[in-house]
């Protein structure tokens, strides 16, 4: 069985990295609740891939992570990088953004 990745795309801006993180299957997907919309397009997300490693160090490196997908979320918190009061639920996926 194919291990399952993330979706990354990476910003670099002067000295900060911004990351934007999705669970791999939901990609190119727009999930929708109580009239939002969110789109979780390749241009926002990124067509590369990112191991469970990588995507880890990636968000502990970060100063800004954009994070979509029960999977992703879950790493994020299970790693102490957030609490699960901090996710948001749209169209039943979770959602999360971290700013240090």
């Amino acid at each position: 069985m194919k291990a399952r990745n993330f979706a990354v795309k990476i910003l670099r801006r002067n000295d900060s990295i911004i990351v934007n993180l999705c669970d791999e299957e939901s990609l190119g997907t727009i999930i929708s609740s109580d009239g939002i919309d969110l789109n979780i397009s390749e241009d926002y997300f990124g067509g590369d891939q990112a191991t469970t490693d990588e995507a880890l160090s990636l968000m502990k490196r970060c100063k800004v992570a954009n994070l979509v997908g029960d999977r992703i979320v879950r790493l994020a918190i299970e790693s102490d990088l957030a609490t699960p009061e901090a996710v948001k639920r749209v169209g039943g996926t979770s959602f999360l953004m971290i700013f240090r």
